[in-house]
């Protein structure tokens, strides 16, 4: 069985690149996406052999897009020893973004689902303050984008051969290109071209918090759960969660986006990100 995680960073087009790679005929993905093996620890406990049944079958090369996994160190060596157990070379795959445009839009998908209401510049002020912490509730807007303590968590578990980064500017513009880059880095035949003729470059059948509280649900012993599992498959579920949060998506948040763009605050996630932005261009040279 071979294996490749996309494993962040949240809001920086994970999804995209995961659909845009399921067209090529080597590679399937675990179901819904985002399998949430290393990051939830009662999914954890249920072991190896429950992960693998995420992915439909062990001839092909796996790819589980799961972008908490970045966000723990304890996330990171779990799949550091995976590889490790399995005898596998690590093939770590990373996203990112410029991160204030990141930050925003990380809240901007909790607020169109109601999970949030609070002034967004008046959350990222108080994130600055206190520093970074993951609650497991998916809302560290800031900390998430703050690219120079993430990979100096990630480069001191894996090789930094074995981590390809590619920026959503990359992604947005040349989608050619990243895909070349990706299953160059995989040692799969190029297939871009005709991979991307096939994307639709907009499917989105997972969402962290929605495929997080269904991969919990999926993970609980319960009798609802055995039923369920006898007639809707992982993947369904995760569906019908992402339709359910649809119903209660919020109209406005077009013109959300656009005050919080605009707002002179954003000065502010500017300069707190300035380390971060020049860590990227001068380790990977790429300008966000």
């Amino acid at each position: 069985m071979y294996h490749a995680h996309i494993i962040g960073v949240a809001k920086c087009g994970t999804t995209t690149l995961a659909e845009a790679l399921s067209k090529h005929t080597d590679i399937t993905l675990a179901a819904g996406k985002e399998a949430h093996f290393f990051d939830v620890d009662e999914i954890f406990a249920k072991g190896y052999k429950y992960y693998h049944s995420a992915f439909l079958t062990a001839d092909l090369f796996n790819i589980d897009a799961t972008p908490a996994y970045i966000c723990q160190a304890n996330y990171l060596r779990r799949l550091a020893d995976y590889y490790r157990v399995h005898g596998l070379r690590p093939r770590i795959i990373v996203l990112i973004r410029n991160p204030t445009e990141r930050a925003i839009s990380h809240y901007l998908d909790r607020y169109r689902v109601g999970q949030v209401t609070e002034d967004f510049f008046e959350i990222a002020e108080r994130q600055i303050v206190e520093g970074h912490r993951d609650s497991g509730a998916w809302d560290q807007y800031i900390g998430d984008g703050e690219y120079k303590r993430i990979f100096e968590i990630l480069f001191s578990i894996f090789e930094e051969d074995d981590v390809l980064v590619l920026s959503n500017v990359e992604l947005r513009t040349s989608m050619n290109y990243c895909l070349r880059a990706i299953l160059a880095f995989l040692e799969l035949p190029d297939q871009s071209d005709a991979m991307v003729s096939m994307a639709s470059g907009n499917l989105n059948i997972s969402g962290s918090p929605k495929s997080l509280w269904l991969a919990r649900q999926i993970a609980k012993d319960s009798v609802p759960k055995r039923l369920l599992k006898r007639t809707i498959n992982r993947h369904a579920l995760r569906k019908m969660g992402t339709a359910v949060n649809s119903w209660n998506r919020r109209p406005e948040k077009a013109a959300i986006a656009e005050q919080i763009s605009s707002d002179p605050r954003r000065t502010r996630l500017d300069e707190h990100y300035a380390t971060d932005v020049d860590f990227v261009l001068h380790k990977f040279g790429k300008q966000l």
